[in-house]
């Protein structure tokens, strides 16, 4: 059994968790407004499985300050990191750009392969981060994407 978290962090974290086993791959998509101690309590939960991965978007400054700017997903991907200097490299860790996680798997691409969740735009996104690793990345070394049934539970 392979198990992988993906995440899209911010002041409402999207994530994809996926169960891959054999030929069947069953995924969790959501989003939620964690505090920084669920975010660790789920990265823990994953993290004490050994051979899991966790795929999260990177935060890219803009050089731009702006009123109301959120930093919340600085803070997750700190839990992340923190995770990744105790758990490496038992665990995977794989950072992506915003651009690089969401370019191929548009709505319609999600929605063909029965993965689209309606009113979880953060949850999709995270959902692009996971198939891009699973197909483009370095995933595709544990999965291939082609041969694995996908169910949305």
């Amino acid at each position: 059994m392979i198990s992988v978290l993906s995440l899209d962090p911010g002041k409402t974290t999207g994530y994809c968790f996926a169960k891959i086993e054999g030929r069947k791959m069953t995924l969790e998509v959501g989003e939620a407004e964690w505090s920084l101690i669920e975010v660790f309590e789920r990265v823990r939960e994953v993290c004490i499985v050994r051979g899991s991965h966790i795929v999260y978007e990177t935060f890219e400054y803009r050089n731009a300050a702006r009123a109301g700017l959120n930093l919340t997903p600085v803070k997750v991907i700190g839990v992340i990191e923190l995770f990744q200097g105790w758990y490496k490299p038992m665990i995977g860790f794989w950072p992506q750009s915003a651009a690089s996680g969401k370019s191929f798997y548009s709505d319609e691409k999600l929605k063909s392969l029965g993965v689209y969740k309606v009113g979880k735009k953060h949850g999709r996104d995270a959902t692009r981060h996971m198939l891009q690793w699973m197909n483009f990345g370095a995933g595709s070394q544990f999965v291939n994407i082609d041969d694995v049934t996908m169910e949305l539970v």
